[in-house]
């Protein structure tokens, strides 16, 4: 019965493909195709109760692949998209490819690309650009790569749009030095920069920390003037602390006519909390707002100048500006509020940062380790050793797996302040709030 059913088996997966029987039986599951080796069942796999529909312009539904090897489902695709136009064949085939390739890791990308040469469905520019733009997204490099390395072997020469996804690609996934030598790859072959160009290169710049080098380039290409452009050198000056540089560049933008967006402002809000210059950063808050009192800004810049507010004490200030996200019917994300409770912590507030973490039990919003964290600066800080010292404590002891944890240094502070002899400032209780 065994070597019936095997018998069987390779014939008609022999008669499928139009190989011949011996090198069905001789291979078992692996079958060569043109001196390509590929494993799985060649065969074409279809269930009689449910077939498959058929992908008409109306109907882009993707192809259920099971059991299949590379091969059979690039005939299968070939065979379903031979009616349609070339442009609406193109189309469905970079979205299987997306889908099967990239998003479901199903098959090899290089497998494919060279099948699909094999069978005449491509592989062009457009679609391995496409590729390596997915890949890039999903933060495999090295997919992008082989992408783009693939089109030498398959004969494509990569255009200008091809090095602006690998260049992005290099600076996305964190390979800043890969896609300098990917710039300069693109200068030798005779490639114009485009403002997308010298996005990905300002971006790659300043993630070497070569910010100066990086401005430069905004002064000497007009092309590559772009609000994007603009902020990545702004957030490199902000990561650095050079404040003041970040400024100039911010005044530079209003002058060439460029908005600054929501981002924009968020880097360097940070940064001036981070340097505590706190007023710089309500005096540019209360700009933006006078400039654009229409634009829907973001949770977080209010949670950034929460944070400014909170790192120099100013408590009022960081409660006007929560008041301002519920005007605008924004939701305060877990950010703003553990923001508002270190504002409160600083002050001396402890009750009020009670009342902030009491809200949040009851609403929506989820305390995180940094709520708790903030709690315990701001009950340490007042010296409190009551019910409220031992619950925090205990909700701390939760994050406090890894000894070098701040979770677990606030925790043996806690500690410690519970075993000391002073007597406790305040008495209340959690539940009396």
């Amino acid at each position: 019965f065994f070597f019936f059913f095997f018998f069987s088996f390779a014939f008609w997966s022999s008669v499928v493909d139009g190989g011949n029987i011996l090198k069905a039986i001789h291979c078992g599951v692996s079958l060569r195709h043109g001196g390509e080796r590929v494993v799985g069942n060649v065969g074409v796999h279809r269930d009689n109760d449910k077939e498959e529909e058929d992908m008409g312009p109306g109907n882009p539904r993707p192809l259920r692949v099971v059991g299949r090897d590379v091969i059979g489902w690039i005939r299968d695709l070939r065979d379903k998209t031979l009616e349609m136009p070339r442009w609406r064949r193109l189309q469905l085939i970079n979205d299987r490819l997306l889908l099967n390739v990239v998003e479901k890791k199903r098959f090899d990308t290089v497998a494919v690309l060279q099948g699909l040469r094999k069978h005449n469905l491509g592989p062009d520019v457009v679609m391995i650009t496409i590729l390596i733009d997915a890949w890039s997204r999903k933060g495999d490099f090295r997919e992008a790569m082989r992408c783009f390395r693939s089109m030498h072997n398959l004969g494509i020469m990569p255009n200008q749009i091809s090095y602006n996804a690998i260049l992005a690609a290099s600076a996305r996934c964190k390979k800043p030095s890969t896609g300098l030598v990917f710039y300069e790859e693109m200068l030798d072959k005779g490639f114009i920069p485009t403002s997308h160009t010298y996005s990905s290169y300002i971006d790659c710049l300043t993630r070497l920390g070569r910010v100066e080098q990086a401005e430069s380039i905004l002064t000497d290409q007009p092309s590559a003037e772009t609000v994007f452009a603009y902020t990545l050198v702004i957030a490199a000056y902000s990561r650095q602390l050079m404040i003041f540089d970040a400024l100039r560049l911010l005044k530079r933008m209003y002058e060439k006519g460029l908005t600054p967006n929501e981002k924009t402002l968020t880097v360097l809000i940070r940064a001036l909390g981070r340097a505590k210059e706190a007023n710089l950063a309500i005096k540019l808050f209360n700009q933006e707002l006078r400039l654009h009192p229409d634009r829907v800004l973001d949770d977080r810049l209010f949670a950034a100048m929460v944070a400014a507010c909170a790192a120099t004490g100013k408590l009022q200030e960081a409660l006007f500006i929560y008041r301002i996200m519920k005007r605008k019917k924004l939701v305060a994300s877990v950010t703003v509020h553990n923001g508002l409770i270190h504002a409160c912590g600083q002050a001396g507030a402890v009750q009020r940062a009670f009342i902030i973490y009491r809200y949040m039990q009851s609403s929506t919003v989820t305390p995180n380790e940094s709520t708790f964290i903030a709690l315990a600066n701001a009950l340490l800080r007042s010296n409190i050793r009551d019910s409220r010292t031992h619950h925090i404590l205990a909700e701390l002891q939760r994050y406090s797996e890894s000894p070098r944890s701040l979770a677990a240094r606030k925790t043996r502070a806690l500690q410690r302040l519970l075993q000391s002899s002073h007597p406790p400032i305040l008495n209340q209780s959690l539940s009396k709030l």
